[in-house]
């Protein structure tokens, strides 16, 4: 009786095994087989580019303009001027005469007697006289004379400046691109998860 239960238990094991290891074998047959997939992918890449830029650059140029400068300039101007002018004045003055009978004289009068021969006379006179005298008095006239005065004029010179031109010049940059690459992929055959193994059948 003993050996028919130990026989059993050792067919189930064998039993157990065997339905153990058709599941693994299934697993695998299920898990295992991959197929390639083809997808699209973007992948950015650096590419050069051409474009066209405006610079500045910097040209003497000239030009004609006006400049100013003083210059001296000759004039007639009437100015006044002072002059002492001579001129002749008659002027009375005494003159004293000493003469007998002197107030006799036309114009004189007696300023001393004195007792000649025995009888007053008048021996001492002062006469009025006239004479002519020289004077000066101040006389303004007019003298046109040359000065000089500065004045502003103008003249006509070539200058020269920078002047900031621009000019279209083509440089070239780098830039980033995408693009769309076709790669593949394997993938479980029957459920379609990505697998790091290639197990193509058939």
């Amino acid at each position: 009786m003993a050996k028919k239960e130990d026989k059993n238990i050792i067919d189930i094991t064998k039993r157990d095994k065997i339905i153990l290891i058709a599941y693994f074998i299934g697993i695998l047959v299920i898990l295992s087989p991959t197929k390639t997939v083809a997808y699209d992918a973007e992948t950015i890449y650096q590419d050069t580019e051409i474009y066209s830029d405006i610079e500045p650059y910097e040209v003497e140029e000239r030009y004609n303009t006006k400049e100013a400068y003083t210059a001296e300039e000759t004039y007639e101007d009437s100015v006044p001027v002072s002059r002492d002018v001579p001129y002749t004045e008659q002027q009375y003055y005494y003159e004293k005469l000493n003469q007998e009978n002197c107030d006799k004289t036309a114009d004189c009068f007696c300023q001393g007697y004195a007792n000649v021969e025995g009888s007053v006379k008048c021996v001492t006179c002062a006469c009025q006289k006239i004479r002519s005298v020289t004077k000066y008095r101040k006389e303004v006239s007019y003298e046109t004379i040359t000065k000089t005065r500065p004045v502003l004029n103008y003249r006509d010179v070539v200058k020269a400046r920078n002047v900031t031109k621009f000019n279209e010049v083509n440089k070239t940059r780098t830039i980033a691109k995408v693009k769309t690459e076709q790669r593949t992929k394997n993938a479980n055959w029957l459920f379609g998860f990505v697998v790091p193994w290639k197990l193509e059948i058939g």
